[in-house]
Order: C-alpha cells, then sequence, then structure tokens
C-alpha cells in the first residue's frame, strides 16, 4: 500500500541505527510533503543535536537510495 514504508526498507534503515521513532517521524514528514531540508531542521530540534540529527536522516536515505539502480517512492 502507498504510504507505507515496507519491512524490507525499515529493516535496513533501522539496522544502519536509526531508532525506529525515528524512522516513523521522518517517514510521516516525506508523506507529508516536507523538504528533506526541513526534516533535517526538525530532527537536529527533536534531537537536540545537529549531527545527530542530520545524521539520522542521511542514514534514512542512504539505506533506502542503496538499493541496486536508487529508489523510487513507489518501491519503498
Amino acid at each position: 500500500e502507498k504510504g507505507e514504508l515496507t519491512k524490507g526498507s525499515r529493516d535496513k534503515i533501522l539496522s544502519e541505527g536509526v531508532p525506529p521513532a525515528i524512522v516513523d517521524d521522518i517517514w510521516e514528514a516525506i508523506i507529508a510533503g516536507a523538504t528533506l531540508n526541513e526534516i533535517r531542521n526538525a530532527l537536529a530540534e527533536q534531537t537536540g543535536d545537529q549531527s545527530l540529527g542530520f545524521g539520522y536522516l542521511d542514514k534514512f536515505m542512504k539505506a533506502l537510495q542503496s538499493k541496486k539502480g536508487g529508489v523510487s517512492f513507489d518501491d519503498i
């Protein structure tokens, strides 16, 4: 179903060390149409640590993009 992160994608992101609540927050923000910059800034504020917040988003995106040939939001 569109709008849901697949279990495989979620597990891959979790294996990168991104906490489950952060994975959910990032995904909800993407679905809501937030820009990556908006998400990054919100995570920095939420975690109280800019490098940690930015790192979570980077790990989230890297995990999704590491699929062969990149990723389309239809795939995740």
